[in-house]
């Protein structure tokens, strides 16, 4: 069991999604795919919940991506606005853990619809619950850190690029991750 204690300044303000999932017998998830949240509180002074479309209005695409860096070829979901070309270049976020995309791609299709975000190009690449905290987590097993990071740097970046004609200037360009994946994005 593991027990989270938090302490809230502004609580009528915060927004909490919790959720009760099993763990192996070496206290790993027992799951392959991240299970929907069992509960959400949100407090009388949160912001709203932002927008989801149900049905994705651009693209999501599945691709396989060849690495050098890995020994293996990665899976990676890419998103793209409607009427997205790659002779249209568009600002780009590189993500982690593309396996559990999908949630985030509907909020950031009705942001780019509802003309609250500019039109962007997101390519998330998946990991999986064996790997993912150890690509991660430099503490962890450096030398898959550094085989992650040059995959994500000197590979999927300039595959992207390429294949979708996203921006290639550092203002135009940002990294997602939540969770584990927040470390990597700060990493990178």
């Amino acid at each position: 069991l593991l027990v989270l204690t938090v302490k809230v300044p502004r609580p009528a303000e915060a927004v909490f999604t919790y959720g009760f999932w099993p763990l192996d017998e070496s206290g790993r998830p027992a799951f392959t795919e991240r299970p929907e949240p069992d509960g959400r509180f949100r407090g009388p002074d949160a912001r709203p919940a932002a927008p989801t479309n149900e049905t994705v209005v651009g693209t999501i695409e599945e691709h396989s991506l060849p690495s050098t860096s890995l020994g293996r070829a990665r899976k990676v979901t890419v998103y793209r606005p409607p009427g997205h070309t790659p002779a249209e270049t568009l600002p780009v976020i590189y993500a982690t853990d593309g396996q559990w995309f999908a949630a985030y791609a509907r909020r950031v299709d009705a942001a780019i619809e509802a003309g609250t975000t500019p039109r962007c190009v997101i390519v998330a690449a998946h990991s999986s619950l064996a790997v993912r905290t150890g690509e991660y987590f430099p503490g962890y097993d450096p030398a898959a850190v550094s085989r992650h990071e040059h995959f994500f740097l000197d590979e999927l970046i300039p595959w992207a690029e390429q294949t979708f004609g996203v921006a290639t200037d550092r203002a135009r360009r940002g990294v997602f991750g939540c969770s584990d994946g927040g470390a990597h994005a700060l990493t990178m």
